[in-house]
């Protein structure tokens, strides 16, 4: 039975790995790999949460989005700009 045994670090380490390659931050940027390029977003722009709702509106609009870009998007740019949503930290590591 030992070699059925999850290991969910491994497990977690795969999911952030597949998160990443949603979304990234470079060069005070969130970025979005398209097929032709990529979609970017400057970090400024997310300087306060209703900000980053509004992007979140324009992003769904977006025929390659999905609920998981959003998801690590929201992350990206609260983390980045330390805004705390619901009640969690802002710290930015």
């Amino acid at each position: 039975m030992e070699n059925d045994r999850i290991d969910f670090a491994d497990v977690l380490k795969r999911h952030m790995e597949e998160q990443e390659k949603l979304c990234w931050v470079e060069d005070d940027c969130i970025v979005f790999p398209l097929p032709g390029g990529t979609y970017d977003i400057g970090i400024n722009r997310c300087s306060t949460a209703s900000a980053i709702l509004e992007l979140c509106v324009l992003l769904g609009d977006k025929t390659w989005i999905t609920k998981e870009h959003l998801l690590r998007f929201i992350f990206l740019a609260t983390q980045q700009n330390k805004i705390g949503l619901f009640g969690l930290s802002v710290d930015s590591k």
